[in-house]
């Protein structure tokens, strides 16, 4: 179906909606009126709620780390277009690009890899997807407030919150209380066309929330020799040209026209009853890319499909003990196609994952200066599979199961959290974090219906590996709070973090295992860290972080 037809029903669709429902003015009051956070002095935005950093409400004051919350005024404020833009304004935060994987750093710390350093979350739930800001693009008008915890999140949060714990919420109803339904369009440059609806109602018992939106553009059209420095390499035959760098384009790929465009269908719907809270996410998204070379034939591209759903269930066993149980279930499904160099070059690469995550956590409160929280979590991860066909590459129709069909690999982990008042001017935080994965089998399918390599490159079609029982690791967590005078806030902290190989390191690594290049699978990195923050008010217009 065309897609130009698709976003003009997506949008005269959004429109009947609006004229059903009861929508208020978009401008019935001020942003700075209408938002909450801006009606609070400074010294009130120092005790400013936040739920990221221990899974319970805290103040910014409060929590063992630095923190940084970005509201919905703010984005408007700066005018924000994407999720990218807003995180890198974050101060001491980066993002590099790495072939279409972001890997994000703090403070001028990185590491290289396909995983991540931070832990994303989308309204409490945490998004195993290393393409979440390239292509998985939330809608800024989606977004209420987003807490950025940064330092090592490994006792609350587990793999991966290396450098800190991102959670990005669009389903607080009561952030739009004065306009709970609005629609927007938009369009712009490379006819790019965008439509936004949110719906959204709260009272005392239940709420609900539902952001959609969707994207599509045309793409950039640029001449390819305006960005060589030697166009004349698209005139010479491909591998025979000086330095072997030629390409012989056909004329049709001389220019970017077709090849770089995009759309993207966002859903997301959160809904609260009593005890009880459903969240579900579906994200499809497409967009063509270069994959080191210029694009030929029809073009290169990239899809990517998200669906993530849980349902949380909350209750109080006595006055001084809650409990909060959640189950999560994700599936990521990403297909890649390859048309570089020649006209008949093609290739593609399919993934699919998909996991289930159950967590309880309790909190409890023996006494006014103590708070104890106890967290367990099961992690199954039920499918990973990576196609491949890419026959110029001898990857001809190989099959990487990085988690065998008739298998599962399943983490545990447990960690507590004491929170101690020693005096009404000095708090102390210990954390602490046990985790292990069990053994699970790998499984390597290469060149199914062709004969293998011949000698001095001779390899097994397939075969089956088992990755061992990890080693159980412990990860620490301790912290020192000092309210040294009103509005002046010491905090002393020690960070531990942990952070496993992926899915498709081990793959890579039972690969190379079997071929004797190694000797044993990666291990788990580690970081440390030991920081002083220092947060005050220096004058009646001053936060110092």
């Amino acid at each position: 179906m065309n897609r130009n037809f698709i976003a003009v029903l997506f949008i005269i669709g959004m429109l009947l909606l609006l004229e059903w429902l009861p929508v208020k003015s978009a401008h019935a009051e001020d942003d700075i009126d209408s938002n909450p956070l801006f009606r609070l002095s400074l010294e009130e935005l120092m005790d400013v709620t936040v739920f990221t950093a221990s899974k319970t409400p805290e103040t910014v004051s409060e929590i063992p780390a630095s923190v940084v919350v970005i509201t919905r005024s703010t984005i408007q404020d700066h005018g924000y277009t994407a999720l990218s833009e807003i995180l890198n304004d974050i101060p001491g935060y980066y993002m590099l690009g790495n072939l279409g994987i972001d890997v994000c750093g703090v403070r001028g710390f990185t590491k290289g890899s396909r995983d991540n350093n931070f832990v994303f979350l989308l309204n409490g739930n945490r998004i195993t997807d290393e393409r979440i800001l390239a292509f998985y693009q939330i809608p800024v008008y989606a977004i209420d407030r987003i807490e950025v915890v940064r330092g090592p999140m490994s006792v609350i949060y587990g793999n991966n919150a290396f450098f800190g714990a991102i959670d990005i919420i669009t389903n607080d109803a009561t952030s739009t209380i004065d306009e709970p339904h609005f629609l927007t369009a938009s369009y712009g440059s490379y006819n790019s066309r965008e439509g936004f609806l949110r719906l959204s109602s709260s009272d005392n018992n239940s709420s609900f929330v539902i952001n959609t939106s969707y994207q599509i553009s045309d793409g950039p059209d640029y001449s390819l020799s305006a960005m060589m420095t030697r166009p004349e390499v698209m005139d010479e035959p491909l591998f025979e040209g000086e330095d072997g760098r030629g390409l012989n384009l056909p004329q049709s790929a001389r220019t970017t026209d077709d090849y770089l465009g995009s759309h993207q269908l966002y859903l997301d719907v959160s809904m609260e009853h009593g005890p009880f809270t459903f969240t579900a996410n579906v994200v499809e998204s497409y967009r063509g890319w270069y994959y080191y070379y210029p694009s030929v034939s029809d073009g290169s591209y990239f899809l990517n499909r998200t669906a993530v759903g849980s349902l949380q269930h909350r209750f109080s066993i006595s006055d001084k003990v809650r409990m909060s149980n959640r189950i999560r279930f994700q599936h990521v499904y990403a297909y890649y196609d390859y048309n570089h160099l020649f006209e008949d070059f093609y290739g593609w690469d399919r993934f699919d994952f998909q996991e289930i995550i159950a967590e309880s956590n309790v909190y409890i409160e023996p006494s006014d200066p103590l708070r104890i929280t106890l967290g367990a979590e099961y992690e199954n991860v039920i499918r990973y599979i990576n196609d491949t066909n890419v026959p110029i590459a001898n990857l001809d129709n190989c099959t990487f199961y990085y988690v065998d069909d008739d298998d599962i690999a399943v983490t545990l982990s447990a960690f507590a959290q004491a929170d101690l008042e020693i005096t009404p001017n000095l708090k102390s935080v210990v954390g602490f974090r046990l985790e292990q994965s069990l053994p699970y089998d790998i499984r390597i399918a290469r060149h199914q219906g062709s004969p293998p390599p011949e000698p001095p490159d001779p390899m097994d079609n397939e075969y089956t590996t088992t990755k061992e029982r990890g080693d159980l690791i412990a990860i620490p967590r301790v912290a020192l709070l000092y309210k040294i005078a009103t509005n002046h806030h010491l905090k002393l902290m020690y960070g531990y973090a942990a952070r496993r190989p992926g899915f498709s390191t081990i793959g890579e690594d039972a690969n190379d295992i079997h071929d004797g290049i190694i000797n044993g699978y990666s291990s788990y990195e580690y970081i440390q860290t030991r920081e002083i923050y220092y947060l005050s008010l220096l004058t009646s217009g001053l936060v110092m972080m």
